[in-house]
């Protein structure tokens, strides 16, 4: 299973901000994926899936960057995974994302 977390800040306020950059990278792969981001658990919006035969889930914390640790270390604990973070150089992650699936690092140029 893989757990990909996209931070950012719930709210409005923040909607079109560089800070929500990962809610956006997570927006972009429930689509692209046909992951639907309806659940809600250890404060955060959840979406589950399948990618490339794997199991998938897609994370939103609703708490401020500063607080994201505190859902994502809940998420980590419950279900024992390794976990990718997306940030603000998000736009970067986008073109490692479909790598990851298959064990490669590297920058798509």
């Amino acid at each position: 299973m893989k757990v990909i977390v996209g931070l950012g800040n719930p709210g409005s306020r923040y909607e079109k901000t560089r800070h929500n950059a990962g809610f956006w990278v997570i927006d972009y792969l429930s689509k692209a994926w046909n992951i639907p981001l309806t659940g809600k658990k250890f404060n955060a919006i959840l979406g589950q899936g399948m990618f490339a035969g794997k199991k998938v889930i897609l994370v939103q914390p609703q708490t401020y960057m500063n607080k994201s640790g505190e859902s994502v270390r809940k998420i980590v604990d419950y279900w024992q995974v390794d976990l990718l973070i997306i940030k603000n150089w998000a736009f970067m992650c986008l073109t490692m994302i479909w790598d990851i699936y298959y064990g490669h690092w590297y920058l798509w140029h």
